[in-house]
């Protein structure tokens, strides 16, 4: 086997890192969104329930915590976003 061969050139690997650089500022717009990231990894429906659920009393905060799986200080923000409000 030969170990100096290289997969791929120089060229190539900077386009792709590149490409991959950008891919993921544009997917997180540079910094860490928590509360999008939670509708995105749960889906509206999941949140909204998990939301009702815990307004009906049913559930408490660290029950919402664990099921959407974030930090309880972004729970305001979910449900603007839920709601539709920026």
């Amino acid at each position: 086997m030969c170990w100096n061969r290289t997969i791929v050139n120089n060229d190539f690997y900077r386009r792709k890192c590149d490409q991959w650089k950008k891919t993921e500022f544009r997917k997180i717009g540079g910094r860490r969104n928590p509360p999008k990231e939670c509708i995105q990894k749960n889906g509206i429906p999941f949140v909204s329930l998990v939301l009702e659920t815990h307004k009906g009393d049913k559930i408490t905060y660290k029950d919402v915590a664990d099921y959407l799986d974030i930090r309880l200080k972004h729970l305001p923000k979910i449900e603007q976003l839920i709601r539709g409000e920026s």
